[in-house]
């Protein structure tokens, strides 16, 4: 069951990710690459304060550390997100909104949760 939340939140998260890189790439003109980053920070303060709150119930886990490893996750995830983006966009000319979701699947499915659930809501 904690799966399945876990992937809602990361749906309700990916939503505002998405949104806001449209928003920032074609509406304020920012690189795709800097929208990215911004969009995918967005996406991972809904998604710490669902999954804290509801998915993980770690209320009781000192929030400071908890901030502190989802921090380092959430680094690590727009390192890799960003990197992906790029290369899929400017070395394959993918087009930059098709790479976000072929790396927002293979990103999200593999690093995300098991990183969620290892370092920053551990029991």
């Amino acid at each position: 069951m904690r799966y399945i939340k876990f992937q809602l939140v990361a749906g309700l998260a990916t939503s505002l990710d998405y949104i806001t890189l449209f928003l920032l790439t074609e509406g304020l003109g920012l690189w795709y690459v800097y929208s990215a980053s911004l969009a995918l920070l967005s996406g991972a303060v809904c998604a710490f304060l669902f999954n804290r709150y509801w998915v993980f119930s770690a209320r009781e886990a000192a929030i400071r550390t908890q901030v502190f490893a989802y921090a380092v996750v959430t680094l690590g995830n727009i390192a890799l997100n960003v990197a992906v983006i790029y290369l899929l966009t400017s070395k394959l000319t993918i087009p930059y909104f098709l790479s976000k979701v072929i790396t927002t699947v293979t990103v999200g499915l593999s690093y995300s949760y098991w990183a969620n659930k290892k370092v920053v809501f551990t029991p």
